[in-house]
């Protein structure tokens, strides 16, 4: 606490923080310090809307349990949410998915899933996501893994020969940015085209072209 704080400044700033935690549907918390308020979108499948993003993790944990307010340990997510991101906000996470760590398309095996992916792009030990692309049908990648276990997710891709890609703005992007199963916007196409153009399949394409009408 900052005690050349005007009078009552703090406590004001506390009643702000339990009017954002309340309007939450869960409260992920991490480290010693995160919390972060998510609350389920319009009609928007699997996006939710950062509603706070507050360091007094304590004292929001409170807020939420006096208010039946889910909380959600997920250090990794609260890093990522609470590193890149507002209040208002999009990130695409469906709200019943928090607690797992690996997000796949319910029904799939996960192995099978990276198997499929074209590369694994991954954010350090935060979290990785899987792209896969098909030029005959498709307009650009789509990402079609996503996990908080960056290790198990390597794992997986060594196991399956799956190239695994280090690139921290891209995976958080992919992660926050991208819907699961859907084709990533063309705002991230110039970092999707320098994943591929390295990839066996696609060096020689990308040797003297580039890629035309958005497409990869």
């Amino acid at each position: 606490m900052n005690f050349f704080m005007e009078a009552g400044a703090y406590k004001s700033d506390f009643c702000k923080i339990a009017e954002r935690v309340r309007q939450s549907d869960c409260l992920v918390v991490g480290g010693s310090h995160r919390a972060v308020g998510l609350r389920r979108g319009d009609n928007c499948g699997s996006r939710v809307t950062v509603v706070c993003l507050r360091s007094e993790m304590a004292f929001a944990k409170q807020i939420a349990f006096a208010n039946g307010i889910k909380v959600v340990e997920n250090d990794a997510l609260s890093l990522l949410l609470f590193r890149n991101y507002s209040a208002g906000d999009s990130f695409f996470l469906n709200p019943d998915e928090i607690e797992n760590p690996i997000i796949w398309m319910p029904g799939k095996g996960i192995k099978k899933i990276v198997k499929k992916c074209d590369a694994l792009v991954v954010c350090g030990n935060e979290c990785a996501a899987g792209l896969r692309y098909d030029e005959n049908t498709m307009e650009a990648p789509a990402v079609i893994y996503k996990s908080f276990d960056v290790g198990f997710s390597r794992r997986l891709a060594e196991e399956s020969k799956v190239k695994v890609v280090e690139n921290n703005s891209f995976a958080e992007s992919l992660m926050g940015r991208c819907a699961l199963d859907s084709e990533i916007p063309s705002c991230l196409f110039c970092m999707a085209v320098q994943v591929y153009k390295d990839l066996p399949k696609y060096k020689k394409k990308y040797k003297k072209t580039q890629p035309a009408r958005g497409k990869l």
